[in-house]
């Protein structure tokens, strides 16, 4: 049941943030202000291609940035970036077109919760920083989220 769940709500959760993410550089290029090559470069299908825009040319930094508390005594944070991005990515893909084994992934249980835990926690700061920098850029050209 475990396997299950881990497989289904990992799944879910990336196709949320996709979807976040997609709405959002939506409604940047509605507002027009992102150039119109840019805008066909981001509506080619495949969500590597997207997230490398959203990483390198639609925002002037990239929002694939954050600081997790590493949970113990030590009060410690990692420093997540892109590269952790496209590694849940890996996963995902792994768990959606390579499952053939009923175990899913070779962790034991604890492992599985914690690695689901660090990666919606990243997907949910990473949708939340290109949330941010959204609602900036349409607030500096006079528009908002709710025009």
């Amino acid at each position: 049941m475990l396997n299950f769940a881990f497989y289904t709500c990992f799944s879910f959760q990336w196709n949320l943030f996709e979807n976040v993410l997609r709405k959002l550089i939506t409604r940047l290029s509605v507002a027009g202000l992102l150039s119109q090559s840019l805008v066909a470069k981001l509506s080619t299908k495949g969500t590597a291609r997207f997230l490398d825009l959203l990483h390198n040319e639609v925002f002037p930094a990239s929002p694939f940035v954050a600081v997790l508390p590493v949970p113990g005594w030590a009060g410690d944070f990692e420093q997540l970036g892109y590269a952790d991005l496209k590694a849940v990515r890996e996963l995902r893909n792994g768990l959606v077109h390579g499952i053939d084994d009923p175990s899913i992934t070779a962790e034991d249980a604890l492992e599985k919760q914690r690695r689901y835990d660090r990666a919606m926690w990243m997907l949910r700061t990473f949708a939340a920083n290109v949330q941010h920098e959204t609602v900036r850029m349409l607030g500096a050209a006079g528009t908002s989220l709710d025009s």
